[in-house]
């Protein structure tokens, strides 16, 4: 008896991981994992349901800082929504701004601002002359 019990929780097994391979993106959920900024975010988006086939993932917003440079310059996003900033580069980098504060961002870490007002937020670092911009709908 034990035996057809197990041979009925492979069968759902494997019917259920047809079903998710066939009706889900598989391949879109696991690159947009790879893309989230931390290792807890990431560990959240594989414990999260892939989307269905053809529906589009929602990235969350990330600028990233590579060469001294804000890549995107210019964002825009919807009210209520958190921006985070990644530092690709070796060195330590700063993001002063309206509405972002002034934080220190070492070398492969993040900063996270929520925006909850409309407008247009400007930002630049102290370093360099890169300038971005916020504009929250």
């Amino acid at each position: 008896m034990k035996i057809f019990f197990k041979i009925i929780l492979l069968l759902a097994i494997i019917a259920g991981g047809f079903f998710v391979w066939k009706n889900y993106d598989l391949t879109a959920w696991y690159n947009s994992c790879l893309l989230r900024v931390t290792k807890i975010k990431v560990f959240e988006c594989f414990l999260s349901m892939p989307p269905k086939k053809g529906e589009k993932i929602q990235e969350p917003p990330v600028i990233n800082i590579i060469d001294c440079k804000f890549i995107p310059g210019s964002i825009t996003v919807p009210k209520g929504t958190t921006v985070t900033w990644y530092n690709k580069d070796k060195v330590i980098h700063q993001v002063i701004g309206d509405n972002t504060g002034n934080n220190l961002i070492g070398p492969d870490r993040t900063y996270s601002r929520f925006f909850d007002q409309t407008g247009t937020f400007t930002f630049d670092c102290d370093e360099t002359s890169s300038q971005g911009q916020i504009i929250v709908k």
